[in-house]
């Protein structure tokens, strides 16, 4: 009889197991991420209370970055540049100072906004996410509102060296949602 309870535990407790997904928090609704093509990149995103939430993939091992509203080519635009080294994530908030140049925001006198980062390497490129506040209330980032639509910049480079040039570049209209 103890054979038997003790089977039925196991097997009880087995599809319990099988049954959750790895990592879900049941009480935390799944986000649902709206995605854009640009060229070879893809760009996904997601209003997650007050913080904006992105994923964006480029065929590259090199870094990627995306711009945020800009005024004119880059000039006026909220970057979030980085890349995947191994296990190792580099990652910076930079703000256009020119049509033509970026600068990180704590070089400006502004800070860092980002509230988490990844990225990877993957069989056919590179991906990065992270989640940044839609107001952090920093002069050098641009404050987005859910439902409003804006102007973005995605470009990626061949290395992981930021200040180089991008190998290709992009620009796609996004509804916040």
């Amino acid at each position: 009889m103890k054979k038997m309870i003790t089977l039925a535990m196991i097997i009880l407790c087995g599809t319990l197991l099988a049954a959750a997904e790895p990592g879900q928090d049941e009480t935390k609704p799944q986000i649902a991420f709206q995605t854009a093509n640009a060229g070879e990149m893809v760009f996904q995103s997601a209003v997650d209370g007050k913080n904006l939430r992105v994923k964006i993939f480029a065929p590259t091992s090199g870094w990627i970055a995306v711009g945020f509203d800009p005024e004119s080519m880059m000039k006026g635009a909220n970057f979030l540049i980085g890349y995947a080294e191994g296990d190792r994530v580099v990652m910076e908030d930079q703000f256009g100072v020119s049509s033509f140049h970026h600068k990180r925001d704590v070089d400006l006198g502004g800070k860092d906004d980002i509230l988490e980062k990844s990225a990877s390497i993957l069989p056919k490129g590179t991906e990065i996410s992270f989640t940044s506040p839609l107001d952090s209330g920093d002069p050098f980032d641009k404050k987005l509102e859910k439902g409003r639509t804006y102007k973005i910049i995605l470009a990626y480079g061949k290395t992981t060296d930021l200040s180089k040039r991008h190998a290709k570049k992009y620009s796609v209209e996004i509804e916040l949602k």
